[in-house]
């Protein structure tokens, strides 16, 4: 399955929140997508957040509290590079009460796609 991801350009990510931010797995294409390394990200599983940009958080962040899956596309200002336009699938993760304590996350560069859709606006005004 990594390999498949990784040559799909994608990754998969599960991050547990509490009681302590950490991640517990990710395949897949993490370098190429954000720039950051495996071991960077599990020595400090912040730079996740940060690579969300700004004035897509708050999206990200409800996308995290809900209840089922959801999937959004935000932009990641990767460490390297240009921004990169993102697809996640979030799933929360529940404990046995029903409590969120974490997010199961697939991702994969949709640059190309939202470039074109722009491109199409511009010419239909």
């Amino acid at each position: 399955m990594a390999e498949l991801l990784h040559q799909a350009g994608s990754l998969a990510l599960r991050m547990q929140v509490t009681p302590a931010v950490r991640v517990v797995e990710v395949v897949g294409a993490l370098e190429e997508l954000s720039g950051l390394a495996q071991a960077e990200l599990h020595d400090n599983p912040s730079l996740w957040w940060r690579l969300v940009h700004p004035e897509d958080r708050l999206a990200y962040a409800q996308a995290l509290a809900a209840e089922e899956a959801r999937t959004l596309v935000v932009r990641w200002q990767r460490r390297r590079g240009p921004m990169v336009w993102t697809e996640h699938v979030v799933k929360p993760w529940r404990d046995e009460y029903g409590h969120a304590v974490g997010f199961s996350a697939v991702i994969r560069d949709v640059s190309m796609r939202v470039d074109a859709q722009r491109e199409l606006q511009l010419l239909q005004h």
